[in-house]
Order: structure tokens, then C-alpha cells, then sequence
């Protein structure tokens, strides 16, 4: 049995990075990792909210998480469940950890990663692929590279799971709008690690306003100067569009996507290929239809789903409900997926006793 103990579950976003896992409480225990409250524990988990805040710079961050893992000491591991695949702030920590004698960093654990880790040799704008290049890059990162793995966890796996299960149930809405695209953009002003992040996580959405707002005889519902509108409005419309645009933000996947499958919409959102994560259900022209990263077949897409668009939306429905619900449905399978890992990556390592 291996015991672990959360630390600072309630700071910031560590509750729900850890959210899957405490539902998963009871089968975890069934194959061998307890999660308990007490003193006596063989790793810690900590969560990015205690080793990395954004508002400072990188070198300061770095510093104030070894200093959280050093009070904490013995055996942790690093948890990552930020929505990008970027390491940025998280890694950092973990690279310095390996060489400290006081404490053992066993893994650092990643709801996304990039498909090849070399890929994160290129730098990039704080580590997003997407973003395109940029300053932040990890060229030692082979060094290091075993220890960092997949969590089986992502964003998905936050989701409200009745919501889901009643989500794809619903009767399919009529729909009066072709395309509904009622994402944020501008972005308010925000910093990471001394970076001014808003203006690329624009750059990147800009191109599709440009193609959406230039489209004739199709009805596209958008947001009027970014301002948010009641979430029961953004469903309604949501709901009575046939496409649902979802460019990318700070990271790629989102229950937006899953909300809009299930009320009948065909979802369009740039291609996931450089992603990999577990569970996965983004399969392209299954799940979505992918469109290239600067948008500029976007047009091309929207009149494919349009022209095509009924026999689209129950393929991809049906597709995406058996899909989701063997990858996210089965609650053993994330508890068998960290069993499997920490029998590969643990060996040696002497673990609680009963």
C-alpha cells in the first residue's frame, strides 16, 4: 500500500488538480494508493498553486516553490494540472529538487504534454506550442525527461460528471444560428512569470475573428466587444447553433467542447496533434473537425460542416458519447492507469506497510 498525503488542497487551483482523485478515493484504495490525512505518509502531493505563482518572475517562483518542498521534505511528488501542456514555473522546480540530498522528487506529474519532448526543446512563448516562437525553452530537458509523466487526469476529468451524463441525454435543438463562437477576445490584461500573456493569447485568436466577422450569408454569433453575457444566454445560443467555434487560450482542451457535442453541435477548433494526455477522447473528425493553427482554412470547414452538417452531428455524437463514456465513464480506469505507473516508476522504493 502506498500512503499520500495532499498538501494545501484548498490554494488556488490545487483543488482541482486533485478533484479526480479524491472521487476516486475508494478505488484507489482497492489497488493500493490511500490517500490520507494523517502524519504518517510515503509522498506528498503538491500541486502547482504551491511551487509556482505566475505574478512573479520565473527565478523568484522557482525559489519560493523549492523553499514549500524543502518544509514539506521527505518523498513528494510534483503535480502539474495546469489546462497547458507548458511546464513553465513547474519544471523548474522539479530540475532543481534532483539534486537536493534532504528530500527525493520522485515524478512530476502532467495533465498534457507535448507529443515528443523534444518538442520542448524549441522555444516558444512560455511554452506554448501554439503561441508559436518565443524565449522559454528546456533544452536539458532529456536529463530529467523519465520522471516527468501523464497524471490520467486532465480538464475533462473536472467536469461535472451528472451534468455530462444527463448533457448527453438531451433531445437535439433546432437550430437557427450556423455558428456560434462566444469566446473571450480581447483578453483582460494578465502577467506570467513577467510576460504580458493576454497579447498572444489574442494574437492567436485574432485571425478568427477576422475570418468570422468577414463571413457573408452565414449567421455568426458573437460576443460584442468581449463582454460576457449570462450563462443561461450563452447556452441558449449555444444550443440553437449547428457549429461551435473553440479556438485555443491558455491551453487546448475544454468542457466547452463536450457541452457543445452534446447539445448537437459540430465543433471546430484548431487540430490537437502536437497533444497528448490520458484519458483522450480528441479524436480529429471524430470528435471535432480541426482546422489549421492560423485559421486560414476555417472558412472551408464551417462550409464543409454546413453542407454536411446532420448526417456530421450524429456520427460525431454518437462517436464522442461511446468515446467519453469508456474513457471518462469507467472510474476504475484512472486508478489502474497510477497504479500501472507507479509500478513501473517506483520500483526500489519501500513504501508504507499496514
Amino acid at each position: 500500500m502506498i500512503k499520500v498525503k495532499i498538501y494545501e488542497l484548498d490554494k488556488h487551483r490545487n483543488e482541482t488538480t486533485f478533484r479526480p482523485y479524491l472521487a476516486a478515493r475508494d478505488v484507489l484504495k482497492e489497488v493500493g494508493i490511500e490517500i490520507t490525512e494523517g502524519d504518517s505518509y510515503d509522498f506528498a502531493w503538491i500541486g502547482q498553486a504551491s511551487i509556482s505563482n505566475k505574478l512573479l518572475p520565473l527565478n523568484e517562483s522557482v525559489e519560493m516553490g523549492v523553499r514549500f518542498c524543502k518544509s514539506v521534505g521527505g518523498d513528494i511528488m510534483l503535480f502539474d494540472g495546469q489546462d497547458s501542456h507548458s511546464l513553465i514555473g513547474t519544471y523548474e522546480v522539479y530540475e532543481r529538487l534532483q539534486v537536493l540530498s534532504s528530500l527525493r522528487c520522485t515524478l512530476l506529474l502532467k495533465n498534457t504534454l507535448l507529443k515528443s519532448m523534444e518538442m520542448y526543446k524549441i522555444p516558444t512563448v512560455n511554452g506554448r506550442w501554439y503561441w508559436g516562437d518565443g524565449d522559454y525553452s528546456i533544452p536539458q530537458i532529456d536529463a530529467f525527461s523519465d520522471g516527468i509523466v501523464l497524471s490520467g487526469t486532465n480538464w475533462l476529468s473536472t467536469f461535472r460528471a451528472n451534468f455530462m451524463k444527463n448533457l448527453f441525454h438531451l433531445p437535439k435543438f433546432s437550430k437557427v444560428h450556423d455558428v456560434c463562437a462566444l469566446f473571450g477576445y480581447p483578453a483582460s490584461v494578465g502577467y506570467e512569470h513577467g510576460l504580458a500573456h493576454h497579447q498572444h493569447y489574442d494574437l492567436h485568436r485574432a485571425p478568427c475573428i477576422e475570418i468570422l466577422e468577414g463571413l457573408k450569408n452565414i449567421d455568426v454569433q458573437m460576443l460584442q466587444g468581449g463582454q460576457r453575457i449570462p450563462l443561461d444566454e450563452y447556452y441558449r445560443i449555444m444550443a440553437m447553433s449547428k457549429i461551435v467555434v473553440s479556438p485555443l487560450g491558455y491551453g487546448e482542451m475544454t468542457p466547452r467542447d463536450l457541452e457543445a457535442i452534446g447539445m448537437g453541435a459540430v465543433v471546430i477548433k484548431p487540430t490537437l496533434d502536437h497533444l497528448r494526455s490520458e484519458p483522450w477522447i480528441y479524436d480529429e473528425g471524430s470528435v471535432y473537425i480541426g482546422c489549421r493553427h492560423d485559421y486560414s482554412d476555417l472558412e472551408e470547414k464551417i462550409d464543409f460542416v454546413l453542407s454536411n452538417f446532420e448526417n456530421l452531428r450524429d456520427e460525431m455524437y454518437e462517436y464522442t458519447v461511446r468515446k467519453y463514456q469508456y474513457q471518462y465513464g469507467d472510474v476504475t480506469r484512472m486508478p489502474v492507469y497510477l497504479h500501472n505507473l507507479f509500478t513501473e516508476k517506483l520500483k526500489g522504493i519501500i513504501t508504507h506497510e499496514d
